[in-house]
């Protein structure tokens, strides 16, 4: 029977310093989420997935959207950009500007999208620590035998987890609600982790254009401005003794201030928005070297080993011939003992 006990993590939080939450964003297009899918249903090369774990992906599971979530998402874009070229048609006509209709008429539909270099979808990842995740073996909290320890860290992790999992779903539909169109919780990764996609639909109206319905990731507070994501999620996972993380544009901000009158001050650097395919790819990058670096020192370490029991057969061979050798020495001195008496 295990000796663990569910732990309040709010109590914990207290003995040290809060591990942050970590909101990721990243942009793309509609087009795109196919690279988003592979990743999710693991069918990248396999040397794509060496910081994979295969064994624990059938614990991965979805959490928010419909099964067909991409191809209704495909479907809602046609859907409004057929809707959009007819308000707006409407609109001219009705304003007396047909021939501005005409021309609207003959370019046809368009993307209901302002153009961007990224695109208007926002993937997400939400995350913490891993050690929040996973606290070491020694920890002191697990007692007992060394079955009950591991079964008692082990369910912590799974408690964790869930806490983490459900907290980050009641954030998503508190903030984004239907917007989600998709969120998964990865558990076959190195941190477990909420990845998802969030499409930003909005309306507009104006006399000209009618009724535009439009993926706009300005039209939402917290897409438009990531800092305010930030402080919002950081405020809402304090329950589980997480905090925001490194206001680093504030420090930007207070820095520029401080500048005015101090030219000795040191203004942070921007620290570079790292796309999450990006993220993915520079971290499967990371996980491989650092395969091949363990490999690496595993076969030197076996290799040490193999000449260590080398040396140690060797040693023992020799011991061996000296043993034989004194023998014989012995059994001579004993013939020649013999014959001189």
């Amino acid at each position: 029977m295990s000796a663990y006990q569910p732990i309040d993590v709010s109590a914990a939080a207290s003995v040290s310093s809060p591990r942050p939450v970590v909101l990721r964003f990243a942009e793309l297009y509609p087009q795109q989420l196919y690279r988003y899918r592979m990743h999710g249903e693991r069918k990248q090369q396999e040397d794509r997935l060496d910081h994979v774990d295969l064994s624990r992906t059938p614990l991965n599971e979805q959490i928010l959207g419909s099964s067909n979530w991409h191809k209704e998402l495909r479907q809602a874009v046609r859907l409004a950009s057929l809707q959009n070229i007819n308000q707006q048609v409407e609109g001219l006509r009705a304003a007396k500007r047909h021939k501005e209709a005409d021309r609207r008429l003959i370019e046809g539909p368009r993307d209901p999208w302002r153009k961007s270099k990224s695109g208007p979808l926002r993937e997400f990842i939400i995350t913490a620590n891993r050690e929040w995740f996973v606290p070491p073996e020694t920890d002191s909290r697990f007692v007992g035998t060394d079955a009950e320890k591991a079964s008692a860290r082990q369910q912590l992790i799974q408690e964790r987890e869930a806490q983490f999992q459900a907290r980050a779903i009641e954030w998503l539909r508190s903030r984004f609600g239907d917007q989600v169109l998709h969120a998964r919780a990865d558990r076959d990764e190195t941190t477990f982790h909420i990845h998802g996609v969030i499409a930003p639909w909005t309306e507009k109206h104006t006399k000209r254009s009618g009724k535009q319905r439009l993926i706009q990731p300005s039209s939402h507070a917290l897409l438009k401005d990531y800092e305010k994501a930030q402080d919002d999620i950081g405020e809402f996972f304090t329950s589980l003794g997480l905090a925001r993380g490194e206001r680093q544009a504030a420090a930007r901000r207070k820095a520029k201030e401080e500048k005015k009158t101090d030219p000795s001050v040191i203004i942070p650097g921007r620290k570079k928005h790292v796309p999450a395919h990006v993220w993915r790819a520079n971290e499967e990058v990371r996980l491989v070297r650092e395969k091949a670096k363990i490999e690496a020192e595993t076969k030197k370490l076996e290799a040490e080993q193999k000449r260590a029991e080398r040396l140690q057969r060797d040693a023992k061979d020799q011991r061996k011939a000296l043993n034989a050798a004194n023998k014989r020495v012995e059994a001579r001195e004993a013939e020649a003992n013999e014959v001189i008496e």
